[in-house]
């Protein structure tokens, strides 16, 4: 099985990932590792405003599912059959390219603006992310790459609710396996 994570920033697709890794042996591909690997190498900062640059001119050079290219062969050349998880598919394009690998499901995880803030200031994933403000926040929403997350919703086959405690958000994911 497959399954492609989606949802806005901050939302619990990484957390997602990660438990699906460690409790179900998953091998994660993430959208962002791709434009991660290319600010190391570039000696950028990897914060989230140099990959959204980053993002929108790889996508502009090459198309908008140039990064879903890239996983689809990724996945194809390292199948197996255990558990697959797609971190970070944020457009059409990309659900269009990846949704032809097989037995593959979209899951939507949400959780509301005011969370996600909060869960930003917790963690130092990127650079930028504790020194950015509430009304930063609410502007980054705005970026190109946050527009397109939002029409995959009624495309997903699970939709998670994580408002709540890790226990809460495990049990979902639990449930959405063994369906």
């Amino acid at each position: 099985m497959i399954i492609a994570l989606t949802g806005e920033k901050l939302s619990g697709k990484g957390t997602t990932a990660q438990y699906l890794a460690e409790h179900y042996q998953a091998t994660v591909y993430r959208f962002s590792k791709i434009l991660s690997d290319i600010l190391e190498r570039l000696y950028q900062a990897n914060s989230r405003a140099n990959l959204v640059t980053l993002g929108t001119a790889v996508r502009t050079a090459f198309g908008d599912d140039i990064l879903a290219q890239v996983l689809f062969r990724d996945i194809e050349r390292n199948r197996s059959d255990h558990l697959v998880v797609i971190d970070g598919l944020r457009y059409i394009d990309e659900w269009n390219i990846v949704a032809q690998l097989p037995n593959i499901h979209l899951w939507y995880i949400v959780a509301p603006l005011e969370l996600r803030y909060h869960r930003l200031q917790q963690r130092t994933e990127k650079v930028d992310e504790r020194s950015m403000t509430w009304d930063e926040f609410k502007r980054r929403e705005q970026d190109v790459t946050e527009q397109g997350i939002t029409a995959l919703r009624p495309l997903a086959r699970y939709h998670i609710d994580n408002t709540g405690s890790f226990t809460d958000l495990y049990n979902q994911i639990d449930q959405a396996v063994k369906q």
